[in-house]
């Protein structure tokens, strides 16, 4: 990941507001959309790369689960609202984790802005790790809601849109990477 300890640091500091950021009919309504591509996991092993507080536990069941996320903050805000989970989730870079030649998962995501904070090289190994994929980042010039609502921001680098593996799309302020 891009700055590890810049990200970790970052969301350790929001970490205990971070979900309030996100409670208005807008993000919901994005959630509701986001989950719906996704589709039903209840069968599924899935790789949530950023996990952050939980999001995708929030909204879908997998079978088995394996969240990595470099802030402890966020996971302990994930693990006081999933208990059940403690043991799946680890506190870790993308790169961290990839280098321990996990098993291959059925799905691997990355939602919203979290391949913001990913290299060009990480991107391009999350299909490595999963039958199927689905990534998200923000669309280029787009300042991430979290920065402008909690006023911590983290310098990043453009993703460029244009190499990313899988079907690449628009989805509002972002750009959604699936496949296969």
């Amino acid at each position: 990941m891009r700055g590890d300890n810049d990200v970790a640091q970052a969301y350790d500091v929001i970490a205990n507001v971070y979900d309030d950021l996100f409670i208005d009919r807008a993000a919901t309504q994005e959630d509701d959309a986001v989950f719906a591509r996704i589709g039903d996991v209840a069968q599924l092993r899935v790789l949530d790369i950023g996990c952050g507080t939980g999001l995708l536990l929030e909204h879908l069941a997998p079978l088995a689960y394996a969240g990595i996320d470099p802030s402890q903050g966020m996971l302990d805000k994930l693990v006081a609202k999933f208990p059940d989970y403690a043991g799946a989730v680890r506190c870790m870079s993308f790169a961290e984790f990839a280098n321990t030649k996990p098993p291959v998962f059925d799905l691997a995501v990355a939602l919203f802005g979290v391949c913001d904070y990913l290299t060009s090289d990480e991107i391009d190994a999350v299909p490595l790790l999963a039958a199927r994929f689905f990534i998200m980042g923000s669309w280029p010039g787009h300042v991430p809601l979290t920065y402008r609502r909690s006023g911590v921001f983290i310098e990043t680098e453009p993703v460029d849109v244009a190499r990313l593996p899988g079907n690449v799309e628009r989805f509002g302020n972002y750009w959604i990477s699936e496949g296969p």
